[in-house]
């Protein structure tokens, strides 16, 4: 307990002291400054452009940075893939962590500490970064217009990122846009609603800022085309059709994009179908937390559920043969995904980098939108781009095409269950916001996972608030279904 109040009471001004001091170590400078009582100081990073860039890269290196610690999955480097994988239908954990077994089994007890350590407070933390380096740029007279606009879009877009997640795991939570840290630690939570609008706003703010162009050359620190591609997504998850079609077109006619037709390349380096990835040319032994977790020989902590193998036709679909490895463990066999290759390597050999964001999702992103909408051939053809490069039969080409809006919908499950398999938790996102076939009143959560999980409860569809921040803020209600 005692680690934890220390967090609690120390660590948003430590993270101060981080972002004026250790994210400046590209640009040889050290900083000394005196804190008010209250607030962090972050006046004199903003001082000059250099100091500026490096404070908000300094960002995206605390997210790579934690691929290389696998201990408790943090939530962008592998964790919503494993946590995602687990509390769906995709994959069984067969480690010997006393905790993951719960989160498989939907079960998850806020005493628990994981949920603190891998989720909610490396996101608050990196969240206060992009406060202060928002109210840095802002507050700033010395920095160019042409780049406080493309730092100020990245952190916006930054922002909106986290609290998509947050609110996808937690429902309603703290929403802290600023750095004063007497007041934030003690923050009710706000209604998921209104966070929906708060992300809206920082995305909107985050189109209008945004670089149009690849910064540094690469896709690693967000442009334009990072924030349309994840907008499609946000306005795809909020039924907002229309804006959902339009972004995702926007993605799928990009000129920096296209489908690989290998799919062996898709996560690969200069990956033409990569929007978004995290940079992993650092020196971290790790590559991905995927790959370290399903790629180390004569080794496994999960292996993917006979339901997920089930999806696949096994003779015909090349993402089987491709993405999907056998590893024989003693006696045993058990299928893993191995979209990512290479695991705990030397640095000099890394091809891949981890991908956030890739163009096929914004294919099947048009297809739902579509479905809605009622263009059904946007509909078909969004789905037949994914299937046609997987080597199945196209929808278009069937007789009779299937054009009823529910069939078509089902068929869009199926094809988006395949190609984003244990990939940042799209199947479980999607089980949770998609309404139920047979049952429009529950979600497809409720009719799947009631099935295969012994004591499904709709509740479950969202975390615990982690108990030991309850312990010290009496603000912070519980969700449903967990101790109060």
């Amino acid at each position: 307990m005692k680690h934890i109040i220390l967090h609690k009471r120390y660590l948003l001004k430590a993270v101060g002291y981080a972002l004026l001091l250790t994210t400046l170590s590209g640009c040889n400078k050290i900083l000394q400054v005196d804190l008010p009582a209250d607030r962090i100081q972050a006046d004199k990073v903003f001082e000059d452009e250099i100091s500026a860039d490096a404070a908000v890269n300094g960002i995206y290196a605390r997210q790579v940075g934690r691929i290389s610690d696998n201990t408790y999955y943090y939530m962008l480097t592998g964790g919503m893939t494993m946590w995602g994988g687990w509390s769906s239908d995709e994959l069984k954990y067969s480690g010997t962590n006393i905790f993951f077994p719960l989160v498989e089994a939907n079960k998850l007890d806020p005493e628990y500490n994981t949920i603190y350590q891998a989720i909610w407070m490396p996101a608050y933390s990196d969240i206060y970064h992009i406060n202060a380096a928002i109210e840095g740029l802002l507050g700033s007279q010395r920095i160019g217009n042409t780049l406080k606009k493309q730092l100020l879009g990245e952190c916006y877009f930054l922002r909106a990122f986290y609290y998509f997640y947050l609110t996808q795991l937690f429902g309603d939570l703290p929403l802290i846009d600023h750095t004063n840290y007497n007041t934030n630690g003690s923050l009710g939570r706000t209604p998921a609603r209104l966070i929906i609008q708060f992300i809206d706003d920082d995305l909107k703010k985050a189109h209008e800022n945004s670089s149009t162009e690849k910064i540094n050359g690469k896709l690693a620190r967000v442009n334009r085309s990072i924030v349309e591609a994840f907008m499609a997504r946000f306005y795809l998850c909020n039924e907002q059709w229309d804006k959902a079609y339009y972004y995702s077109g926007n993605s799928m006619t990009n000129s920096f994009f296209s489908l690989e037709e290998d799919h062996n390349r898709i996560f690969k380096r200069q990956s033409r179908e990569t929007i978004w990835y995290f940079d992993n040319t650092r020196n971290y032994s790790i590559v991905t937390g995927e790959g370290y977790t399903f790629g180390v020989p004569g080794f496994i902590s999960s292996y993917m559920r006979n339901e997920m193998i089930d999806a696949f036709d096994t003779t015909v679909d090349i993402r089987w043969k491709k993405w999907v490895l056998r590893k024989k463990v003693g006696d045993k066999e058990y299928c893993v995904p191995y979209k990512y290759k290479q695991a705990s390597i030397d640095v000099s050999l890394k091809d891949e980098d981890y991908v956030v964001l890739r163009l096929a999702e914004q294919y099947l992103i048009h297809a739902e939108a579509s479905i809605h909408l009622e263009k059904t051939e946007d509909a078909l053809a969004g789905i037949d781009s994914v299937r046609r490069r997987a080597g199945l039969d196209l929808l278009s080409l069937r007789a009779p095409r299937p054009v009823d809006k529910k069939a078509l919908q089902q068929l869009l499950e199926d094809e988006k269950r395949r190609e984003f398999f244990c990939e940042w938790g799209h199947r479980w996102f999607d089980l949770k916001r998609w309404p139920g076939y047979t049952n429009p009143g529950v979600k497809r959560a409720d009719e799947v996972l009631s099935v295969i999980k012994p004591g499904w409860k709709s509740s479950a569809m969202l975390f615990p608030i982690p108990e030991s921040e309850r312990m010290l803020n009496p603000n912070l209600s519980q969700n449903e279904g967990y101790p109060q």
